[in-house]
């Protein structure tokens, strides 16, 4: 009540952050910088964020991708729901030779989590990211682009 709150409103809030991470916070930043509308779901929704680009909207969900062993190869969990419901995007840090932290934002095409890469364990399935050359990424041959480019 001291916050000017209704009964049970502020654990609505606290149940709702807790649900999100760093990357859906970056990809809320992201998507502001690029002048494009976005708002946070509510629990009864799969998706993280929905966004407004050119008066048309998109579900999003965000993950961070975590590095492997090989210092070229990522990885990246969603939950089935969300590949079949959301754009997914994959969120990671890339420190360039200058050793500025550059965040990258990675739109997985929908046909990526269908190939040889993507693999199912239960309701989840991770797909296996590379990165060739000078921050070209790619996934089972095809090439990935930057989210809201």
């Amino acid at each position: 009540l001291v916050m000017g709150a209704a009964h049970g409103e502020v654990d609505d809030e606290i149940r709702k952050a807790k649900r999100h991470d760093a990357a859906i916070y970056a990809t809320v930043a992201y998507s502001i910088h690029r002048n494009v509308g976005v708002a946070f779901c509510g629990d009864e929704h799969s998706s993280d964020l929905l966004i407004i680009v050119d008066g048309v909207s998109r579900n999003v969900c965000a993950k961070l991708g975590h590095s492997t062993k090989d210092k070229d190869v990522f990885t990246a969990t969603f939950r089935k729901i969300q590949i079949k419901e959301s754009t997914t995007v994959v969120v990671f840090d890339e420190i360039t030779k200058d050793f500025v932290v550059k965040t990258i934002f990675l739109e997985i095409p929908n046909e990526l989590w269908q190939g040889d890469g993507a693999k199912a364990n239960g309701n989840e399935v991770t797909l296996t990211l590379t990165r060739k050359g000078n921050a070209v990424y790619g996934a089972n041959g095809i090439k990935l682009h930057n989210f809201l480019r």
